[in-house]
């Protein structure tokens, strides 16, 4: 199973860039930062979240709107993919988008770059039932950031023992 992070290929996606400019570092530049993650098994079957839930579909679909900035495996990968599957589209396919979750880490993104308050660890608004891109991080069984937006995930990741970065 990889764990890839993308930026759609169109710059016109506001909402995308809105994730982009508001979670990139100063030194990082908008090009590398990502607004999405999702999870590809090893037949190129890929499970996301967008706006319309939790959904599989197929590598190069995804591939023709997304950009792959960077991607990891576990180094100690545990269970097969088959399992970790099973499991994901259990828990997770189907579900809603969770929108009042990204409402409220856009309201802390907004006052985190307006007023440098720090940013809390998981939204209040968290519904436990809806679910947004990165919080199928957890898939990977490695929970330390699955609550973080795709471009704070993703740098957390390179620094990550247990996982491998392939791109």
């Amino acid at each position: 199973m990889h764990i890839i992070y993308t930026a759609p290929h169109s710059p016109w996606g506001i909402f995308a860039t809105l994730i982009r400019l508001f979670t990139k570092l100063k030194n990082q530049k908008l090009a590398d930062t990502p607004s999405h993650m999702a999870l590809v098994f090893p037949n190129k079957i890929v499970l996301e979240a967008r706006g319309g839930g939790v959904r599989l579909t197929y590598l190069d679909h995804f591939t023709q709107k997304n950009r792959i900035l960077c991607a990891f495996v576990r180094v100690e990968d545990g269970p097969n993919s088959d399992t970790r599957l099973r499991w994901a589209l259990d828990k997770f396919y189907g579900k809603k988008y969770d929108f009042y979750a990204i409402f409220w880490w856009a309201c802390f993104l907004l006052r985190y770059k307006l007023f440098g308050m720090d940013i809390p660890q998981m939204s209040k608004w968290q519904d436990k039932h809806d679910f947004y891109c990165s919080e199928l991080f957890e898939i990977s069984g490695i929970n330390d950031y699955t609550y973080l937006d795709p471009n704070s995930q993703m740098l957390a990741a390179m620094k990550d023992p247990r996982l491998k970065r392939i791109k």
